[in-house]
């Protein structure tokens, strides 16, 4: 295949099945249970990876790429990953295995947010990660 899927080039796999590079919508993640490892050199479970994305982003260490949010990982996410591991004092491998230190810390993180904060710019209920008064998105926009 010739085209680039990550920008929506039409082609075989845009009309002949599932397309590679999906967009997903997915809800607000109460927490993460993997079902197998996160890591560069495993095949990583599409349900693991969208949770992960998920949680990563509800953190502020996932932004979701420009061809949109898939069920593949990507180095945006392994990225989020090392970053939050750094940030929060746990081995930097870039991995996440069931029941792990990174798991478990980003699920007490993700149980530890706060909810019903209103934002004063967008409007959107949001957790108050970085604020009460507004959400990560609009400071991410406007401070980063």
């Amino acid at each position: 295949m010739t085209e680039d899927t990550r920008t929506g080039g039409k082609g075989a796999a845009a009309e002949g099945g599932p397309f590679p590079f999906q967009r997903q919508e997915i809800k607000e993640t109460k927490n993460i249970r993997l079902r197998g490892v996160i890591d560069r050199a495993a095949r990583v479970d599409e349900n693991d990876t969208l949770q992960t994305k998920t949680a990563l982003g509800e953190q502020g260490y996932y932004r979701t790429p420009g061809y949109g949010m898939t069920s593949y990982p990507d180095e945006p996410m392994f990225d989020g990953i090392m970053k939050y591991q750094r940030d929060n004092k746990l081995r930097v491998d870039g991995v996440m295995k069931p029941g792990g230190e990174t798991e478990g810390s980003l699920n007490q993180r993700l149980a530890a947010r706060s909810h019903g904060f209103k934002c004063t710019r967008c409007g959107v209920i949001h957790g108050g990660v970085y604020s009460p008064t507004i959400c990560h998105k609009c400071y991410e926009k406007e401070f980063m």
